[in-house]
């Protein structure tokens, strides 16, 4: 066998196994890309919808992206939650918005770790856990601003208002024990 011979025959036997390691990544990849309520049948991966849809886990995607942005506003610039409620602060008072922002945080790690859950009872406490938040941040909004509602604080009622009717329905109502 030539040095020449031997170099094409390594060659061709390295792209043999770059294609076989590439077609693996490939596998791995869409592997863990159905790695949520995905089961295995006869040696194929068959998707596999959760009774309650994918509604929740859509929810909580939703609600980690709001808590996140909401918590990072309030521990980056507080005086601009303060503008939107019509509210002049005092910066040594912001103590209160930066407490504020980081249990609005922590309710976003919350929600991301609830994306692929699968127990019922998990995901009806994590459901119930952000309804009290989202209605009584409503509730607590509208109460507080009462006499000076602008239109930052309604869209943010609004948002909460949403987030709670959607966390009664597919959270409580779509995941009740008599559909699992």
């Amino acid at each position: 066998m030539t040095a020449r011979n031997l170099s094409d025959s390594t060659k061709q036997t390295m792209r043999l196994i770059d294609a076989v390691l590439c077609c693996r990544k490939k596998e791995r990849k869409k592997k863990r890309a159905s790695s949520i309520f995905s089961s295995s049948m006869n040696d194929k991966d068959v998707e596999v919808s959760p009774p309650w849809g994918r509604g929740l886990a859509r929810l909580f995607i939703l609600n980690t992206l709001f808590t996140l942005a909401g918590g990072a506003i309030l521990l980056i610039t507080p005086s601009t939650v303060a503008q939107l409620a019509g509210a002049q602060i005092d910066p040594n008072a912001y103590f209160v918005y930066y407490l504020l922002g980081v249990a609005s945080l922590s309710f976003a790690v919350l929600s991301f770790f609830g994306i692929s859950l699968t127990d019922v009872d998990a995901l009806r406490a994590l459901s119930r856990t952000f309804l009290v938040f989202h209605a009584s941040s409503a509730v607590v909004a509208a109460y507080a601003s009462i006499h000076n509602l602008s239109a930052g604080v309604w869209v943010n009622i609004l948002i909460h208002v949403l987030f709670s009717i959607l966390f009664v329905y597919y959270g409580l109502m779509r995941t009740s024990k008599s559909i699992v």
